[in-house]
Parts: C-alpha cells; structure tokens; sequence
C-alpha cells in the first residue's frame, strides 16, 4: 500500500524553545521526508515563531489571530496537504517512528476515525518530583481511559484522515475560545457518527508534566470550564451534574493515589491527596459559582 502524505498540525503560543525541540524530533522520523509537512501554527506569539519555523524545510509557517487551540488547529486543517492529518502540541517530543505507527494503525483498521496514542509524562528533575507532577501524571492525559470511556483522543497525540474531518468538521473554536474541550467535543462526533477509535500504545509522544502549583491551577480551570461548556452543549448543566462530577472526581483521585502504582510511599500518596483535595475544590468552586450566576 503506498504511504499517504501526512500534515502534522503544531498550533504554537510563545512557546519557542519546546516549539524547537518539538520540529526536530518530528523532522527525524522514520517516516520518508518528502511524505509528510509540518504546519506550525502561529496563535498571535509575541516570539518570533516565523523565524524559528524557517529553519526547516519540512514546515508551513501559519498565523491565526483568533485565540485558542482549536482555532489554530482549525486554520491547520484549512491549509494542510495531507490525506493524514495529525495533531501534536508544541511541547511535546514524539517518537522517531510515532508518524509510521500512527499512519499505520489509522489505515490498518476498517473506517477508523481517529487514533490517539499514548502520551507519556516526564517530569524537570527526575531526582526531585514533585507532589504536582505527581497530581498532573494520575489526572490529566490518559488517552486510553479517554477513548475507552469518553470516546476521544487528547490532540497532544492524535491522528484522522481527510475525509473524516469532511464528515464531522473541524473542531468547534466558538464554543472554545478560552477553554479545553474541543478536543472532547470532536471526538464525540467522530464517535457520533459511526467511526472507530482506537488507543494506540506503541505510537507515543512525551510530553512535560505540570510543575508549579500556579500552572495546576491555571490548566484546571481551563479544563474546568471547558468540561462545562461541553456538558451544556449536551444539554447536561446545572448543579446536579455538578456535584455528580465531583463525587466521580474524588472516588478516581482516591483510586488513583491509594491504590495505583503511579505515587509510592505514604508521604508521597498524603500531599498528592491534599493537592488533589485543592483542585477537586477549585472545580467545584468554578462549578458552582458559574451555575449559579
């Protein structure tokens, strides 16, 4: 079967040395070179993200005034080549072989709609984790639990084809112009409409984990909110949901910490559970005071 050309989609925000880092690890795949671009797409940096993306042949320099991933991934879709599009965010490092094993996988199986690989964490001093970086790697990006349970792939590692976009459109940047979730949202339609999914564990990118508490509690609100605009597109708001979602949050967490392998030692499991007790707070604060007003 001959090989699809391939557009690998960056949406980028002032973020040029991971950006860097993130090019060259996709310009070294084993994936033949003249088979596949990569599209950066410049969300109004202050950076200069068109200087950087000129030092490479394989990539598209774009710009997207309009805030938010999903409009950058939205202006992506617009100009890409591929018959293959794939999602990656600019600070993650994907493996050498992650285009061939996405490629692969996504025609191997019959009207497959989308493939989400395994995004792996790795921490700023693997001598030193922190209680956070512990937090962010048994809560956040766990893309089989994402498909299996909430049909959907994260976009740090996700792989569609031309004609599925077609079919279910791009992602929805009015509902998500601030928030997370359009990837969740996407991904629901894909669902929605009949196409497989798949986790694909062999097809990773790393990706750095949360490390200051400031950063936890700035993505949990992002998320927070966008988990709440996707309920009410679904016709699913107001407290009761709420509170439901809460109670679901904290019997995951406790399952998580306490009877994972991910945190050891009972130190360790006591300040992951203390700062998993803040962010369940948070949400549930950002829940109920939006509901209510």
């Amino acid at each position: 079967m001959a090989l699809p050309f391939v557009s690998v989609i960056i949406p980028v925000l002032n973020d040029s040395k991971r950006l860097l880092r993130c090019i060259a690890s996709i310009s070294e795949q084993n994936y033949p070179a003249n088979m596949f671009e990569i599209v950066v797409v410049d969300n109004a940096s202050t950076e200069d993200i068109k200087a950087l993306a000129g030092k490479f042949n394989c990539v598209r320099y774009e710009f997207e005034p309009v805030g938010g991933p999903a409009a950058a991934r939205n202006k992506g879709i617009a100009v890409a080549k591929g018959e293959v599009l794939s999602f990656t965010d600019s600070d993650c490092i994907p493996d050498k072989d992650w285009l061939s094993g996405g490629v692969s996988k996504l025609l191997s199986l019959p009207n497959c709609g989308l493939v989400a690989g395994s995004i792996e964490l790795y921490y700023k001093d693997m001598e030193h984790i922190t209680g956070v970086e512990l937090y962010d790697t048994v809560s956040y990006l766990a893309q089989e639990r994402y498909v299996e349970k909430y049909r959907f792939g994260a976009t740090a590692n996700l792989f569609t084809s031309r004609d599925v976009i077609d079919k279910v459109g791009n992602f929805n940047s009015e509902l998500f112009k601030t928030a997370s979730g359009e990837d969740a949202e996407w991904g629901e339609r894909v669902f929605a409409e009949g196409y497989g999914q798949v986790y694909a564990e062999d097809v990773r990118v790393l990706h750095p984990a949360t490390h200051s508490f400031l950063e936890l509690y700035k993505k949990t609100k992002r998320i927070t909110l966008g988990n709440m605009i996707l309920n009410s597109a679904r016709g699913k708001g107001g407290l009761k949901p709420a509170f439901v979602s809460l109670s679901e949050s904290l019997k995951f967490h406790y399952d998580q910490i306490w009877k994972g392998e991910a945190v050891k030692g009972w130190l360790r499991k006591l300040t992951v559970s203390l700062i998993a007790a803040a962010m369940i707070f948070v949400k549930g604060w950002i829940k109920i005071t939006k509901t209510v007003s």
